[in-house]
């Protein structure tokens, strides 16, 4: 097994070994379970992530591969492991199934985890993100929020310094804490949030599979495969269908959620009772609104 290995502190968290790995199919012995077991040993906070070559129906495939049973049955006797797959295929196979072969291994990791596929490239080796919510370090997304540069200089001017004297590695780590912290605080006094609520985000197994449907919108144009235009045709009537759902489900729960007491009852229902005046269609299509 092929493995490159990153070792990070977050705030007061233990180190983290984050282990990108390789596994190459058809290998003597099958499934390299000793290399497995030495990267798992190598700390005790463990990611391992990369394209294993392990397809398992559990882990979001349609079969099960030899590589994918052997890592499946030992991980089931390990305490400590969770596996994260992506809910669409990493592997994209014209002749056979397509598969999920790019896993994350992890091994008492404290943080909530999410991982998904990128359609971005076109590659029958899709790349995969592994997201960590560590919590230290909010991300002010552009989307959500406007920042003042301008503003955001004038406040930083006036933060203290963090320690400049350094001496040991305790000291360093202290001083980029105290560094990362005073840039933390400046970007939430010079940015304001554009919604009061975030905009809502659709499942994440329907955003894989819009990310599926762009990929192979972009290889049936590329190649003119029909086999390409039917599985876009496909996903996309799946995309719609459960959207709809999923529409569905959360206008249902927002109705259920509406009661006298809060007043959000009364609100709902005088919306709805406000007349509505449709636009005027005249003879050279102009279409005026009755605003009175």
């Amino acid at each position: 097994m092929d493995a490159t290995i990153v070792e990070i502190k977050i705030g007061s968290h233990p180190p983290i070994k984050i282990i990108s790995a390789y596994a190459r199919a058809g290998m003597t012995g099958g499934f390299p379970l000793v290399d497995l077991q030495k990267l798992l040993k190598s700390g005790p906070n463990v990611i391992i992530a990369g394209d294993l070559n392990a397809a398992h129906i559990a882990w979001n495939s349609p079969r099960t591969s030899f590589y994918g049973r052997k890592l499946f049955n030992y991980l089931q006797g390990i305490n400590g492991i969770n596996v994260l797959a992506p809910h669409s295929p990493t592997h994209i196979n014209l002749h056979t199934w397509d598969t999920v072969i790019d896993l994350a291994i992890l091994k008492r990791i404290p943080f909530h985890s999410q991982i998904r596929v990128k359609n971005d490239l076109n590659s029958d080796h899709l790349p995969v993100i592994l997201t960590l919510d560590t919590g230290s370090f909010p991300i002010y997304s552009p989307e959500h929020f406007s920042t003042n540069w301008e503003n955001f200089r004038h406040i930083l001017s006036f933060k203290p310094l963090p320690p400049c004297k350094i001496t040991s590695n305790d000291d360093a780590d202290n001083a980029v804490g105290c560094l990362s912290k005073i840039l933390k605080e400046t970007l939430a006094e010079a940015s304001t949030q554009k919604f009061k609520d975030p905009p809502k985000k659709l499942p994440i197994g329907i955003r894989d599979k819009i990310h599926l449907c762009n990929y192979f919108r972009r290889q049936w144009q590329r190649t003119r495969d029909p086999e390409f235009r039917r599985e876009f045709y496909r996903i996309k009537d799946e995309i719609a269908e459960e959207t709809k759902q999923h529409l569905l489900q959360k206008r249902a729960e927002q109705i259920a959620s509406l009661t006298p007491d809060s007043r959000s009852l009364w609100r709902r229902s005088k919306l709805l009772r406000k007349p509505f005046s449709p636009s005027l269609h005249l003879e050279v299509r102009l279409a005026i609104q009755h605003l009175l």
